[in-house]
């Protein structure tokens, strides 16, 4: 029997005995679950994806990889590979990944939206990382991280020092007890030769 049922019972009891961090619960079931189902790609999947969270990379990219050419692979899959690839070389496969992520952006859940701006930032992408920024600010305007990631990637892209000290602002503004905010703002105000401003937000 290999039906999709099936293979979510598979899945399922995978992921819990990995939550669980039962590591040899979760390699006897996944080889079981390999074999009954004669490799679904949908476990090959998760394979992957557990081999990269326990850093075998190589084997993770192999197992996402040989799977991807039989099923769209889930959000999630697509970030791990993206990151596993970066790893082990194969950047160019990893920044089309992460483009294609870019273009769907609005359909990537919030609390994944980090991770891809992580990804990008690896591949020097910054203007795409700003997109994705944007998109979190968006959604959520009042949460500090995004605000400040948007004027992170923002300087990290060109983006004239104004508008980044700006947006450092805002960030500053929803956290203004976090240091790394006034820090990264004391920097920009530096660029600025705001020297007295760069004093004052380095000595917060």
């Amino acid at each position: 029997m290999n039906d999709t049922k099936h293979i979510k019972q598979w899945i399922d009891r995978v992921t819990e005995a990995f939550l669980a961090d039962d590591h040899i619960l979760t390699s006897s079931l996944l080889e079981r679950a390999l074999a009954e189902t004669d490799s679904a790609p949908q476990l090959l999947e998760i394979s992957g994806m557990i081999a990269y969270k326990r850093g075998d990379i190589a084997e993770s990219a192999r197992l996402i990889e040989a799977a991807m050419f039989e099923i769209g692979l889930s959000i999630s899959a697509q970030l791990t590979i993206a990151n596993a690839w970066i790893q082990v070389g194969k950047t160019d496969a990893a920044r089309t990944t992460a483009s294609f992520l870019v273009e769907i952006v609005e359909r990537i859940p919030y609390s994944m939206l980090a991770e891809l701006t992580h990804v990008l930032s690896h591949l020097k992408e910054y203007e795409l990382a700003v997109r994705v920024c944007r998109t979190a600010c968006e959604r959520h305007p009042r949460d500090d991280h995004a605000v400040f990631g948007l004027a992170f990637y923002m300087y990290r892209a060109g983006y004239p020092l104004i508008a980044v000290k700006n947006m450092m602002l805002k960030a500053i503004d929803l956290a203004p007890a976090c240091q790394l905010y006034q820090l990264n703002l004391a920097v920009v105000c530096c660029s600025l030769e705001q020297w007295d401003a760069a004093y004052a937000h380095a000595c917060h």
